[in-house]
Parts: structure tokens; sequence; C-alpha cells
């Protein structure tokens, strides 16, 4: 049986794949990429063929990244795509494991990541533009916040209002 921790190492890779889907180009365009489209993994098949969806996913995220860090900051601030060293290894290796259910079935189509994102969102968040603190990044794996996150990412997705949750350093 996997730990509470390994359980909210997985959805924050989850929360991951499924904000970085749906901020791509053929989706919501919040950031200029594009591999984890139908043809972005055919065309990384090629170089990474046994971790295809893993490269799709990080690549994704050094795109996210950026216009996170221009929104909110680098410095004392932490978000879905920039997290601690040790955890940013954990969410990595979540990617990777088999057992962490994360497929390309997760992403066939927008309908079904915002699903995803409505099924483990806090019942009633409202997103609100722009940088939004939640709280402190050593509650980032507790389940009231990974909900929260999920909603604030949700709302943000069903309105096209960019919006950019962060933990501070403490």
């Amino acid at each position: 049986m996997p730990s509470e921790s390994t359980t909210a190492i997985h959805q924050l890779a989850a929360l991951r794949t499924l904000v970085g889907y749906l901020g791509e180009k053929e989706q919501l365009a919040w950031w200029d990429s594009n591999f984890l489209s139908s043809i972005g993994l055919q065309f990384l098949q090629i170089n990474f063929p046994r971790t295809a969806f893993s490269a799709a996913i990080h690549s994704t995220a050094e795109a996210a990244r950026r216009l996170h860090d221009q929104r909110i900051g680098k410095s004392s601030v932490y978000h879905l795509f920039r997290l601690p060293a040790a955890l940013e290894e954990d969410v990595h290796h979540a990617i990777l494991d088999p057992a962490s259910a994360l497929s390309a079935d997760l992403i066939k189509d927008r309908e079904t990541a915002l699903g995803w994102l409505k099924a483990h969102a806090a019942l009633d968040s409202t997103a609100a533009g722009g940088a939004v603190l939640l709280g402190s990044i050593r509650d980032i794996q507790e389940p009231t916040l990974l909900e929260q996150l999920a909603a604030l990412y949700h709302q943000a997705f069903l309105t096209n209002t960019p919006c950019f949750p962060y933990c501070s350093h403490e």
C-alpha cells in the first residue's frame, strides 16, 4: 500500500503533467510548447523511444517553469514547476514509475484533463488571475493544498485566466 507521501508525490507528478498539457499551444497557449500533443510525442519517440512521455513532461515543464518564474519570481518561492531539489527528484521518479498511473490517457483531450483536475480539486475555489500565494512549501504535500492547487488551475483553465499558484519558502 502506498504511503501518504508517495501518493502526494504521484499527485504532484499528475498535476505537473495535466497543467503542462493544458497550458501548451494546442490547448490554451499559456506557454510556447507542444511536446505533450500527439505529434510532439511522436517526434520525441524518435530520440527517446523508451522515455518519450517522460521527456515530453520534462520539456513542457521547462516552458511552464519559465512563465511561472517570470510572473512569480525565483527568490524564496516555489511552484508546481519549481520545487525543492529533493522533491523535484521524487516527482521525476514518480513520472518514470509505472505504478504512478501516469500515461498519455490522462491527456488524450482537454475534457479528460479538466475532468481529472475537477475530480481532485477542492470544492469551493475561485481562481484569481496572476500569482496566488497558497502557503508554505513545507505544506506542498498536504492533501488540502494539493486540492487547492488543482482547483485553482482547473478554474483558471476553464476561464482561460492565467493563474500562478505558489508557496513561500517558509
